[in-house]
């Protein structure tokens, strides 16, 4: 009996001793599965949120340059036609009641700039198919006209805001010269901005995403999906 409960004493500690050495390694194989689970799962996750990111980043770059691209093709469209409005001027060598007849023709040919083309002499006077300036109106002081009067070619002034369209505008202007080639005055158009609206707000990005542009001389944004923050700062 003795020798018997001593066999038996001996099988239960060395089961006992099974038990808890399996335990500990049962524990410690949990324990390395989740940390390798966590290392992989971090992994993974680092792996996707950067491809997530280069694919945001590939998209933003991909929709910016092409807003861009169809703003830049806009404004080269508008600007050619005003070239070629005044060059026709100029290649004419216009007179006066000429001039005044084709500024008239030219209104409403072009949505950008519906008033059409005007010019301002270097003696001040005005010629515009709508506007009839008051005689405090000095077109020799305008920033449209300095700038215009220091480029052959039309570049894009201020954005401002136009009262009677309630409509953000830029002034559009380039020097004029007659047959000779002597300075005559500055041809110019208020050149407004709906159109860059109408390009961006057609743009989405994801599911909220989308794209403004801003004038970066004066940091007002002159194009927005949202017509109320369009001349905001």
């Amino acid at each position: 009996m003795k020798h018997t409960n001593a066999s038996n004493s001996k099988t239960a500690a060395h089961k006992r001793r099974g038990i808890g050495i399996t335990v500990k390694l049962v524990a410690a194989i949990v324990i390395s599965v989740a940390i390798a689970g966590s290392a992989l799962l971090t992994i993974v996750f680092n792996q996707m949120s950067q491809t997530l990111l280069s694919k945001s980043e590939e998209m933003l770059v991909t929709t910016t340059d092409k807003t861009l691209q169809e703003t830049k093709a806009w404004m080269n469209r508008t600007l050619s036609m005003l070239e070629t409005q005044r060059d026709t001027i100029e290649y004419e060598n216009m007179d006066i009641p000429e001039m005044e007849a084709y500024i008239k023709h030219t209104a409403g040919q072009n949505d950008a700039y519906p008033a059409g083309i005007y010019v301002a002499l270097t003696d001040g006077s005005l010629y515009h198919a709508s506007f009839v300036p008051g005689p405090d109106f000095d077109a020799l002081s305008k920033s449209w006209y300095q700038n215009g009067i220091a480029s052959e070619d039309f570049i894009l002034g201020d954005v401002y805001f136009d009262e009677d369209s309630q409509s953000y505008v830029v002034g559009a202007s380039g020097m004029l010269t007659d047959g000779n080639g002597a300075v005559r005055g500055v041809a110019a158009a208020d050149v407004y901005l709906d159109s860059i609206s109408q390009i961006v707000s057609n743009i989405q990005i994801e599911d909220t995403g989308g794209i403004f542009l801003v004038d970066t001389r004066t940091d007002a944004i002159i194009g927005d999906r949202n017509e109320a923050v369009v001349g905001k700062i």
